[in-house]
């Protein structure tokens, strides 16, 4: 993701996530530590799903 990361943190959370407006707005009245944790555990999250989406990738050009 490029450009603004709070934006695109946003942006995930509200479609992959399915966070509510209240959960955006607890986001956005937190701390930095806690943001932090945020921040971490949705890059952990893409990480694991770029894994998941190159492995079915991966067998799927093998099954052609």
């Amino acid at each position: 993701m490029e450009g603004d990361t709070e934006a695109n943190f946003l942006h995930y959370a509200v479609h992959k996530l399915h966070w509510s407006p209240s959960q955006l707005d607890e986001w956005l009245d937190c701390g930095q530590e806690m943001k932090a944790f945020y921040y971490g555990s949705i890059s952990l999250k893409i990480e694991q799903d770029k894994k998941e989406y190159d492995k079915i990738n991966r067998s799927t050009k093998r099954k052609r």
